[in-house]
């Protein structure tokens, strides 16, 4: 199974916000943890920093998927024309 803190965020608070560290969000993906445990599936998890992996990793999360292809083209992009004096 494959979580996003960020989606599960809006579908807890009912499209109110999203806010991937909500207390109702953490005992969520506490639940999440627990149920696959039971069942023998792998846990996944996105994560917006690295810090937040940290966390998902100490949490149990079997894989996390850190940050997104495109904040990595963005940061990889702007080191290269900083690089060039651009």
């Amino acid at each position: 199974i494959f979580v996003g803190p960020n989606d599960l965020s809006v579908s807890l608070s009912e499209g109110q916000r999203v806010d991937p560290l909500d207390p109702a969000v953490e005992k969520g993906l506490r639940l999440v943890l627990r149920k696959c445990d039971a069942h023998s599936v792998f846990a996944g998890i996105f994560a917006n920093t690295t810090e937040m992996a940290r966390t998902y990793r100490e949490m149990g999360f079997h894989f996390v998927a850190v940050s997104s292809d495109l904040h990595f083209l963005k940061a990889g992009s702007k080191a290269a024309l900083t690089g060039a004096g651009g």
